[in-house]
């Protein structure tokens, strides 16, 4: 008798084992989106070390395979010289050409032509299919040749194993990312574009970029954009220190600095409508030291003959994060600040409400201690009560624990690290989403894009051949608990 409970018992287990698993492949296994939402897939390390990249002069009339043009360009200012070479100098820029076709297993090697002279990008192959990042490095680029002469420079990628099967398959198209770390002091940089030198990549301007799913994408109805004026910390200046990364903390290493790594980056990409972000930043600049009104008006930082219209990019938040370089050391009077304060608030509304009436200005006090300084920018803010329902104080002071000497907390320079800097991502980002409306989609109806073919590995259409042995053992389950009864 107690030998037949136990067995009885162990049936019921396995049952709801089977049943457990059934219901775990349906929903978990087989939803991408829900799968890709829980585990993020961890990117690739970013050497520490990268490779050095010396440059080669080469002639102005040379023609590049890709024009810099041909690349999707967001998260900058910028301008277009000669209808295909790009001008640009703000930290963040980033360049996407998503018509790659990798044709090797072993190695690639793209040649960027560039006037540059000293900034840093990351550079990244993601997997059209995945959107996971298969390759990346560092390019920096070398101050030998400064930014008035054409140089071109050699990127190799090595082993492209994991997409074995799309290369076999001649489906193996990848998406090509460049990403500006550095800020605009380095001076203006021109972009003429790309070429291969070899025939194991090449570029398919019209490819169909589809997986070929059987559900249309939904329309996002309230897209929005941000945008964050601020100072070395907006711009990611000293964030990447020896102790996390093992980058040297020496003074002119620019691989201590990255945007993406900052708060700025990591805010928006929070958001799920939140399109496009932008920063403008300058390190040690001020509302009264450097006067960042100035800059704030033109296209490129460094050019104060390019002045910027404000109706090609209308964000729907603004933070702002200036103060600590006006009130550190021997600070700037309160009616000298909040002139200058007053005067940058009027040129961000005068710029943008016309655009859109309701802009969020949010003016934040981070980590660094001039940034709270006797409270001076709250109470500019506070008084400013015409733009009530527009302007916001946001301070971190208190928040969030920060010791320039904590090794843990702090980047190069005395300045905010990595985890920091996510500390402030999330703080910003709860106080930020009490303003800003969640992602609305357009509803749509499921449609066929491809028939369904009868395979022997997708018998039932979405319903694959794992499932329809663990529904069979769960009948046979069932059959048994009618059969005891």
């Amino acid at each position: 008798m107690l030998k037949s409970s136990a067995s009885n018992l162990l049936v019921h287990y396995l049952g709801f084992l089977i049943l457990f698993c059934l219901l775990f492949h349906i929903y978990f296994i087989n939803n991408e989106s829900l799968r890709t939402s829980l585990f993020v897939k961890a990117s690739p390390l970013i050497s520490t070390n990268p490779p050095v990249f010396e440059p080669t002069p080469v002639s102005e009339s040379k023609v590049e395979d890709i024009k810099a043009t041909d690349f999707s360009i967001k998260n900058a200012r910028y301008l277009i010289a000669n209808n295909y070479t790009v001008r640009f100098d703000w930290s963040g820029i980033v360049f996407e050409l998503k018509s790659l076709q990798i044709l090797t297993l072993k190695e690639i090697v793209l040649s960027f032509f560039l006037k540059d002279n000293g900034n840093s990008y990351n550079i990244k192959i993601i997997n059209l299919k995945t959107n996971d990042i298969l390759k990346q490095t560092i390019l920096q680029t070398s101050k030998k040749y400064g930014n008035n002469v054409k140089t071109m420079y050699n990127v190799k990628f090595t082993d492209f194993s994991l997409i074995s099967n799309d290369i076999k398959s001649n489906s193996s198209f990848v998406s090509l990312v460049v990403e500006k770390r550095t800020e605009p002091y380095l001076g203006i940089v021109t972009f003429y574009g790309m070429s291969f030198n070899n025939t194991q990549v090449k570029y398919v301007p019209n490819h169909n970029n589809s997986t070929g799913s059987s559900f249309t994408t939904r329309k996002l109805l309230n897209p929005l954009k941000m945008e964050f004026l601020g100072a070395s910390t907006t711009c990611g200046y000293g964030a990447v220190n020896t102790s996390q990364s093992g980058v040297d903390c020496n003074d002119g290493n620019v691989l201590q600095e990255d945007v993406t790594k900052s708060f700025v980056t990591l805010t928006p990409k929070y958001f799920k409508n939140v399109v496009e972000y932008r920063a403008l930043c300058w390190a040690g600049i001020g509302v009264i030291r450097g006067n960042f009104s100035s800059i704030f008006t033109r296209t490129l930082a460094g050019d104060f003959k390019t002045q910027w219209n404000f109706g090609l990019y209308v964000p729907d938040v603004v933070v702002i994060n200036l103060g600590n370089n006006d009130l550190s050391g021997t600070p700037e009077t309160f009616e000298n600040y909040r002139k200058s304060y007053n005067d940058l608030l009027n040129l961000i509304f005068n710029a943008y409400l016309p655009y859109n009436k309701n802009i969020k200005v949010i003016s934040m006090a981070g980590v660094l201690a001039g940034d709270s300084y006797k409270g001076y920018t709250e109470k500019i803010v506070k008084e400013r009560w015409e733009y009530g329902k527009n302007l916001f104080w946001f301070s971190m002071a208190g928040m969030i624990s920060f010791d320039a000497n904590n090794r843990e907390q702090a980047g190069c320079y005395a300045h905010a690290g990595i985890s920091t800097h996510q500390l402030m991502a999330e703080s910003l980002i709860n106080f930020t989403s009490t303003l800003i409306p969640p992602p609305e989609y357009e509803p749509v109806e499921a449609t066929i894009t491809k028939p369904i073919i009868l395979e022997s590995n997708n018998a039932l259409g979405k319903f694959p051949r794992i499932n329809c042995v663990l529904l069979l053992l769960l009948l046979v389950y069932l059959f048994y608990i009618l059969y005891r009864q």
